[in-house]
C-alpha cells in the first residue's frame, strides 16, 4: 500500500451479516459471543455461503457482536439469539 495525500473512494458492496450480540465488559462478552457462535457455524453454511467472520464492540454501551458474513440475506435463522 502507497501511503500519499490523495485518497482513494472505494465502493464496498452490501454485506450481510449473521451474529450473536452480548452485553457487558469486552473481556466477558468476547469469549462468551464466540462460543455462542462457533456451535451454529455449520448450520449457518448449510443454507447460507459464509464469506468470513467479523465481530464488532460497541464502547460506548458495552456489545459484542460475533458473527459471520454472507453472500446474501440470510435464507434462515438457524439458533435463537442470532440476528
Amino acid at each position: 500500500m502507497n501511503l500519499n495525500e490523495n485518497p482513494d473512494i472505494i465502493t464496498w458492496p452490501e454485506t450481510h451479516y449473521l451474529y450473536i450480540e452480548k452485553i457487558g465488559p469486552f473481556q466477558n462478552t468476547a469469549p462468551e459471543a464466540w462460543g455462542a457462535l462457533h456451535p451454529v457455524v455449520a448450520q449457518i453454511a448449510e443454507h447460507n455461503q459464509i464469506k468470513g467472520y467479523a465481530s464488532v464492540y460497541k464502547l460506548d454501551v458495552k456489545i459484542y457482536r460475533a458473527g459471520v458474513i454472507i453472500t446474501a440475506p440470510a435464507s434462515h435463522q438457524q439458533a435463537k439469539g442470532l440476528v
